[in-house]
């Protein structure tokens, strides 16, 4: 007795396939239509899903550049307060020695 193979199988035609009625043949276009139907929702689904995702990605890269955008401000903002205390430190130390200068003069010529 031969041993059939799963290809040969699927290759052979059903004897009963050509013997479909009208409404047989109608409801198995039905089911193909349904299949490709829920397919193509699936495919459109899917592509939703990636679209949402990339939208959502570029959201959250939006909003990572804005914080990126805000924390170089303040940085910025920061050391140009440092520069600014930095330069003020140097002027009092400067009237402060010109203070003690004058101070020296005028105690040399008394």
């Amino acid at each position: 007795m031969p041993v059939e193979k799963p290809e040969e199988l699927q290759t052979t035609p059903a004897p009963q396939a050509a013997a479909l009625t009208d409404a047989e043949r109608a409801e198995l276009e039905a089911l193909r239509a349904e299949k490709e139907r829920r397919e193509l929702e699936a495919l459109r689904a899917e592509k939703e899903r990636a679209e949402l995702e990339a939208l959502r990605a570029e959201k959250t890269r939006a909003a990572q550049a804005e914080a990126l955008a805000q924390v170089e401000a303040a940085a910025a903002e920061d050391a140009q307060l440092v520069a600014d205390q930095q330069r003020a430190a140097r002027q009092a130390v400067q009237q402060e020695a010109e203070q003690i200068r004058r101070i020296q003069e005028q105690t040399v010529s008394f």
